[in-house]
């Protein structure tokens, strides 16, 4: 087997490659994780970068870090998980995020209303398609990779190879589905969208081969079988529900319904049900008072998600559903123990099962294979990435994420360069890398034009205020001058008239 963590020597070597480092032709032909880092040491990702202040010199260690107690099949693991929340600082945006006044209901493909997002989760995603409509991938990713510094637990967030790699993971994730999910609509889209649908089961296919499984990231989402968002009323009227589920003394005839949803189900007993299956580890008889801190922190983040939406439209189903980002190797597995509550996220099975007991038969757990990795340390560093994209952290009520991305995603490193350059050749069947970095150049090349005619302009409008302040200074210096012209003449006049003797009087 081959390991992917090469020497910081060996790094260095790699981007110093003058032979490659201007190749585009090269990013398509690439299949190892070398030359795909590589490729990306253009001199558009340079300017760019420089333009971000990161200093790509920056050596990469450790950049996937093994997390063997908590595999990419088990989100379980019960610590504290602040990292994962969402930040609460405002994105840097030219302007604010949108009021209620500045947004309108949306319309979905068939006509029916949709519910609009206000508030910092809006503003995020709206952060990143402005970015990526006008500066393109290179900007998107970088500024995604800065977002949350705390991550810099699990990887070095400014290091070259974490910012080379998230480049390359937008590069070799197809345009149809990196815009439905920067817009929050990819079950929707795949729906409406025959090519999109088409292309999304491809990929599932190629990740669940029976002979070469694909390491892949994979978005849940928690939608109703005709494929729309449950309305914020209901997430509200689910999220009372769940909340009574967390205290032992209440509902408990309720809390065994949800607990019956999925196996194991519960014991009948005579006496009143105070065990709680999602709030309890599968190692354990205790409920985890971690689990029960991270709901909480969920519902509060759904609440003021939901909170923020006009009250006109809180019937109306939400256009960005609940989701979920994950990374698996097995993603057939991975995807069955989702749907069946098997070491699955806990707060999204708990969400799911509750929202069947309200309303059986309605509502599900829609599942897509969004990218499929074709470098090793693509799995950590995609998880992070797509996490950040879609905004599903529980803190924010975007999505069920509770676990800090990127912490277990150690199975990447069990496949050698002959299993990697396997799966990067099938990858460029479906997405034109090659033809994407064009896109890219050319959405950048606009972009700077861009910059530079309005500099252009900014320095035409300088030099004309220049000019004015020139010319006021004249006519200041010119009235100056005026006055002491007429000081003088005053003063002539003046002694004139005291020359003039008062005894003569008038001829």
């Amino acid at each position: 087997m081959s390991d992917f963590n090469s020497t910081d020597e060996e790094q260095e070597g790699t981007r110093l490659s003058p032979s490659r480092r201007n190749s585009r032709a090269q990013l398509a032909r690439s299949a190892s994780p070398e030359t795909n880092a590589d490729i990306l040491e253009s001199q558009f990702w340079a300017i760019a970068s420089q333009a971000e202040g990161i200093d790509i010199a920056t050596t990469a260690n450790n950049e996937l870090i093994d997390d063997e107690s908590g595999s990419a099949e088990s989100d379980e693991d019960d610590r504290d998980l602040g990292s994962v929340e969402a930040s609460d600082s405002e994105p840097d945006l030219d302007g604010q995020p949108e009021t209620d006044e500045d947004v309108e209901s949306e319309e979905d493909e068939d006509g029916q209303l949709l519910a609009s997002d206000r508030g910092g989760m809006a503003a995020m995603r709206m952060m990143y398609k402005d970015l990526y409509r006008e500066q393109g991938m290179v900007s998107m990713a970088t500024k995604a990779m800065r977002t949350y510094p705390e991550d810099g637990k699990t990887l070095d967030s400014t290091s070259f190879l974490t910012q080379a790699t998230s480049y390359h993971i937008l590069l070799s994730t197809h345009p149809k589905i990196l815009h439905s999910l920067l817009e929050g609509t990819l079950l929707a889209d795949a729906d409406e969208d025959d090519d999109l649908g088409r292309l999304l089961h491809k990929i599932r296919v190629r990740a669940v081969d029976n002979k070469f499984p694909q390491p892949a990231i994979y978005q849940n989402i928690l939608a109703s079988h005709s494929k729309k968002s449950p309305t914020p009323n209901e997430l509200f009227e689910v999220a009372n529900i769940v909340e009574a589920y967390c205290d032992i003394n209440r509902d408990h005839t309720r809390a065994k319904r949800i607990d019956s949803f999925k196996a194991p189900y519960p014991k009948h007993t005579g006496v009143a049900y105070k065990a709680r299956k999602y709030l309890t580890p599968e190692r354990s008889l205790d409920m985890s008072q971690q689990r029960i801190k991270n709901v909480e922190s969920f519902l509060e983040g759904l609440r003021k998600r939901i909170a923020a939406i006009d009250v006109s439209e809180r019937d109306l189903p939400l256009k960005c559903p609940l989701v979920e980002i994950g990374y698996t190797h097995k993603s057939e597995k991975r995807l069955d123990d989702h749907v069946n509550h098997k070491g699955s996220n806990y707060i999204m099975n708990l969400f799911d099962a509750a929202s069947k007991v309200l309303w059986p038969g309605k509502y599900k757990i829609h599942q897509f294979v969004v990218f499929l990795c074709t470098q090793a340390q693509q799995a950590a560093v995609a998880e992070i990435l797509f996490t950040r994209l879609t905004q599903c952290y529980m803190t924010n009520g975007g999505g069920f994420t509770h676990y800090a991305p990127g912490r277990s995603n150690s199975s990447a490193r069990k496949y050698n360069d002959e299993g990697w350059e396997r799966f990067w050749d099938w990858n460029k069947k479906i997405v034109d890398v090659g033809g994407n970095l064009q896109i890219e150049e050319s959405k950048w090349e606009a972009y700077v034009l861009k910059i530079s005619q309005e500099r252009s302009h900014s320095e035409k409008i300088v030099d004309e205020i220049k000019m004015r302040i020139e010319s006021i200074r004249e006519r200041t210096l010119h009235c100056a001058s005026m006055k002491r012209e007429m000081g003088i003449y005053r003063d002539t006049i003046q002694s004139a008239s005291n020359d003039e003797d008062p005894a003569e009087g008038p001829l």
